[in-house]
């Protein structure tokens, strides 16, 4: 499927696969080159998902700079912010979202597909084209929602790192692959991998599927456009009172 995509984003996503392959290959023998190659993955599969935004022309997305790697560290962290929104809403209404490849489509294609029971529309599946194409809501009011914006998610994840802000958090992770190569004051760094090759084979997973759900489609997506503007939030990239659209009327969402 990645083949099918365009570039330079399908090269980023072949890159970011090849990196997961090398760190098996050297999980046993370099521990901190397997850590720095499946790091460098995830940045890759990132790079893939930026250039795929410029590419449809997101609104914003000429912001998202493909060789800033804070900017790519930025997109696992929003990814798992919109995780935990998707779980609370499968536990209150059993969403049941996942993933199903269109093996009948020329090129293949990923489609979203989302169990309706909860929602009193009994057995049916709700399945939005394209597939990011709608926009997520929240507030007190059920007449008064504004767009979510992730920041409670965001400032949390900071708060368990220790960091002061999401963008200082950003700029310490966007630093790991330095502090796996290179000494320190502390001597030579040495790595027990432990999860992490699983855990960044997963990550890669969601980031290579998040591309896929983006690049083959030329219409700006809603929540796509949604989660551009959440990025840019984060990375200090726009004031606070510009807006990008982040998508249409909560009563037809």
């Amino acid at each position: 499927m990645i083949l099918d995509t365009a570039a330079p984003g399908k090269h980023s996503a072949r890159s970011a696969i090849r990196h997961l392959e090398k760190a098996s290959a050297l999980e046993i023998s370099d521990p901190e080159m397997a850590a720095f190659r499946a790091l460098t993955a995830e940045e890759e599969a990132a790079t893939a998902v930026i250039h795929s935004l410029r590419r449809r022309c997101y609104e914003g997305s000429e912001r998202l700079n493909p060789h800033n790697h804070v900017h790519k560290n930025s997109l696992s962290q929003l990814l798992k912010a919109i995780q935990g929104i998707f779980g609370e809403a499968d536990k209150a209404v059993g969403l049941k979202p996942q993933l199903r490849v269109l093996e009948q489509e020329v090129p293949r294609r990923l489609q979203l597909e989302l169990h309706a029971a909860g929602l009193g529309l009994g057995e049916s599946l709700l399945i939005p084209l394209p597939p990011l194409h709608f926009s997520v809501f929240t507030g007190d009011d059920p007449n008064n929602l504004g767009p979510h914006d992730f920041a409670d998610e965001l400032d949390k994840f900071a708060s368990a790192k220790n960091a002061a802000s999401i963008l200082a958090h950003l700029k310490r992770r966007a630093n790991l692959r330095n502090q796996v190569l290179y000494a320190s004051a502390e001597g030579v760094p040495t790595i027990q991998l432990g999860s992490l090759l699983e855990n960044q084979r997963r990550l890669v997973k969601v980031l290579i599927s998040t591309y896929l759900l983006i690049d083959p489609y030329s219409e700006r997506q809603l929540f796509v456009q949604q989660c551009v503007g959440v990025l840019l939030r984060m990375l200090d990239l726009l004031p606070k009172s510009d807006d990008i659209e982040p998508g249409t009327n909560p009563a037809a969402t």
